[in-house]
């Protein structure tokens, strides 16, 4: 399975490679001009009032927060949140039950590929914030978004229980995008390339 992430590096993915790929993707990711998941995930209530009525629900299959149910007829799967105190994080492998909050949509994303039984698991698009970049540079498209400096430790802090659970569990979970600054995972950026994902440079 590909959890795919909407930093900037996607860009230079050849999505059109992933169409028969098993993939899992969040948010924004609607704003591809070419490619959607088999799988959607979208958590936060801001976006979700933002974007709700622009989500081609029929064409994937949507796991929502069970708060953001937004009372219409579109066909989603609605999840049982769970929230946590004092920085320590829950991770679930039973998604029929329970999901647990991590401060980011990825979190859940992994969740969900656990419960699936996905092995391996490769993230893509998945940069982090480098020293310096701006908000408008942090997605593979363009627009100023809330920022998340205040939760970004919490965030790092669930990617940890992440990984540490797909360790425990025998499963493989890399991120391959290229010159990440996200080090709770373990990397690997030239499986990229070797997968056939990476796009020709054009001269």
């Amino acid at each position: 399975m590909f959890v795919v992430c909407n930093g900037p590096s996607l860009n230079s993915v050849d999505t059109d490679k992933l169409t028969s790929e098993i993939t899992i993707g969040c948010n924004n990711i609607i704003k591809h001009p070419s490619f959607l998941p088999k799988y959607y995930c979208i958590e936060d209530p801001v976006l979700f009032r933002k974007i709700h009525d622009k989500i081609p629900y029929d064409k994937m299959t949507c796991f929502v927060a069970a708060d953001l149910n937004p009372q219409f007829g579109h066909k989603v799967n609605f999840v049982r949140w769970h929230y946590y105190d004092n920085d320590k994080p829950e991770f679930s492998d039973d998604c029929s039950r329970e999901i647990f909050f991590g401060f980011t949509v990825t979190y859940m994303m992994l969740q969900i590929a656990a419960w699936m039984g996905a092995d391996p698991v490769y993230i893509i698009g998945m940069d982090g914030v480098k020293p310096g970049q701006s908000d408008e540079d942090k997605h593979f498209y363009k627009g100023k978004e809330r920022g998340a400096k205040a939760v970004r430790n919490r965030a790092y802090a669930a990617y940890a229980l992440a990984a540490e659970w797909y360790r425990q569990h025998n499963r493989t979970l890399i991120n391959i995008t290229p010159d990440t600054v996200i080090d709770e995972f373990d990397k690997n950026p030239t499986l990229l390339r070797e997968l056939g994902l990476q796009k020709e440079a054009t001269q």
